[in-house]
């Protein structure tokens, strides 16, 4: 082989060497950025999962119902007992929102006061609202109390077939519970209740 073939051989070669190197190199680079995307997206959907919150309450998760009622003189004490059926725990706080209905659905004369002091002495009735977080199969309520003694001229007072509870911030028919009055549910004095704020 004479000189200058051996130039031309090993420049050849050096070509081939680091054309072959050059590919592997980037190959290698390639496969390993798509790895570590792949492990950063992993990561992130993990961390999210694990951070989810509790949401707000949404009436239509819930189911409620009149419970037995106490009281005399004039003074009637019961409460609305709302069950979960949701799948994720959820936190609320403040005052439900109330509207009576008769048996053909019409919107009856609704007064609710919010108030403390008319459940002085009623065992686990709070004075001021609270947070209450609910998780599935868990349950909130309130209590109401109103008057069953005749105002003015009424002679007795209307009994209210049902009636909606909206929680705070869960407002629309869509999120009402429904809740039946069980034909006892008669308060006077244009519908006057007094409530108490949510409570577990």
């Amino acid at each position: 082989m004479t000189g200058t073939t051996r130039v031309i051989a090993i420049v050849i070669a050096v070509a081939v060497l680091f054309g072959a190197g050059g590919y592997y190199v980037a190959k290698k680079t390639t496969a390993t950025t798509t790895t570590t995307s792949s492990s950063t997206t992993t990561s992130s959907v993990a961390t999210t999962s694990s951070t989810v919150a509790s949401t707000s309450c949404v009436g239509a998760s819930f189911t409620g119902v009149l419970q037995p009622s106490q009281g005399a003189a004039g003074s009637i004490y019961t409460s609305v007992l709302m069950t979960y059926h949701g799948s994720s725990t959820c936190t609320t706080t403040g005052w439900p929102l109330i509207r009576y209905f008769n048996a053909s659905g019409s919107p009856m004369t609704t007064t609710i006061v919010r108030s403390s002091s008319f459940f002085t002495g009623q065992a686990g009735v709070p004075t001021t609202p609270a947070p209450v977080t609910v998780q599935s199969g868990g349950s909130l309520q309130f209590s109401l109390g109103y008057s069953d003694v005749p105002v003015g001229t009424q002679t007795s007072c209307p009994t209210v077939d049902h009636f909606t509870v909206n929680l705070p911030g869960s407002l629309g028919t869509s999120n009402a519970i429904t809740v039946s009055g069980g034909g006892s549910f008669a308060p006077c004095g244009a519908g006057l209740a007094y409530v108490s704020p949510l409570y577990a």
